[in-house]
């Protein structure tokens, strides 16, 4: 009996072994078509204002930036992106209190600091930052720099955003 028992258990394991070396084969997966953007364009800032139902107070241009986009999200999000080809910086503003910045990047510097009166939350490494996050009078503000920037330069951007 302890023989038949000792087969038995060798060949379940032989059999479990072998399934566990098959291949998984990938599985085909239709594309997503006719996936929506939810962001809008907008020639003026005073349009996209208009759009989301609240103002922005934010720069014209910034240095080494040539290009801007201006765009509201299912008309409740501003987002302004000064673009340098690939290289974004994205201001957005949000009623809330929520993170809006969609930056979910591991940093080792990770700090609240004062910014105009304001508790802004920077994320970076050591003296770069990719990321700053206030909330002021019920809305969100999140600056996003895909190139880390200077903090002092982050901070004059977050003075300049309303």
């Amino acid at each position: 009996m302890k023989k038949l028992i000792a087969i038995v258990l060798c060949a379940a394991a032989v059999l479990s072994l072998a399934a566990c070396a098959q291949k998984n084969e990938p599985v085909e997966t239709e594309p997503i078509a006719n996936m929506v953007n939810p962001f809008v364009d907008y020639e003026t800032l005073e349009a996209a204002e208009e759009a989301a139902g609240f103002e922005l107070e934010a720069p014209d241009s910034v240095a080494g930036f040539p290009d801007k986009l201006i765009q509201v999200m299912s008309g409740k999000m501003i987002q302004v992106m000064f673009l340098n080809g690939d290289d974004r910086l994205i201001i957005r503003k949000q009623a809330g209190d929520e993170d809006i910045s969609g930056d979910y990047g591991e940093y080792s510097r990770i700090v609240s600091t004062d910014i105009d009166g304001r508790t802004v939350t920077i994320r970076g490494d050591g003296d770069l930052i990719h990321t700053a996050l206030w909330t002021s009078d019920g809305y969100s503000y999140a600056i996003m720099a895909d190139t880390p920037i200077k903090e002092a330069d982050m901070s004059a951007l977050v003075s300049q955003v309303k």
